[in-house]
């Protein structure tokens, strides 16, 4: 029982300094913690901005392709009738 008691006042000596280390990670945290918030922020915005822009360049791209394609598209409905065919009438027989 002797022992119990000499062991008991360095545990509760020991329990005091890991809370004061515990707090003072605690304090150290709380400092810290907007800083690294912030700077996850950062991030996710510098990233959510290149990835807005890739997707506008996309879309620009995607619509001269189809300005392209109408483009395309109207000059196969045109039909060229080549000079002095039989079917092309001179304005002089009417």
């Amino acid at each position: 029982m002797a022992e119990y008691w000499r062991i008991f006042p360095f545990q509760i000596i020991f329990a005091i300094i890991n809370f004061i280390k515990v707090i003072n990670i605690c304090i150290f945290l709380e400092i810290l913690a907007p800083g690294l918030l912030r700077f996850i922020a950062g991030i996710f915005l510098l990233l959510y901005s290149k990835t807005l822009d890739q997707v506008n360049r996309f879309h620009d791209k995607l619509v001269d392709m189809q300005k392209t394609a109408l483009d395309h598209i109207a000059n196969s409905k045109i039909t060229v009738i080549p000079r002095n065919s039989p079917d092309q009438k001179l304005e002089t027989e009417s």
